[in-house]
């Protein structure tokens, strides 16, 4: 829900904005966590992307974590995503499900 508040849903589908959201992203886990580890900070940052691909909102991300086999499971999806270059499909999925 945060997310949704600082705009991450407006910033469009080209590479540019994506970034620019993994950035919204990584500023929310920094100032949230405790955690050093870059390496865990970015699997979380995979994590919610990954959510937001798919159009998780809410109290049905617990959900989602534990379908998709936790913040590890995600982060392995949203990669895979990313090297398929099918991140914006994704989205314009959730938007438009009969396309």
């Amino acid at each position: 829900m945060l997310l949704w508040h600082l705009g991450y849903h407006r910033l469009g589908s080209d590479e540019q904005a994506r970034n620019r959201g993994r950035i919204l992203l990584r500023i929310v886990i920094d100032a949230s966590s405790e955690e050093e580890d870059r390496q865990v900070k970015s699997k979380w940052v995979l994590t919610l992307e990954y959510a937001i691909a798919k159009g998780v909102r809410g109290t049905a991300f617990k959900n989602f974590l534990k379908k998709n086999g936790g913040v590890d499971g995600c982060a392995r999806k949203m990669a895979q995503l990313r090297r398929e270059g099918n991140v914006g499909r994704e989205r314009r999925k959730q938007r438009n499900p009969r396309a």
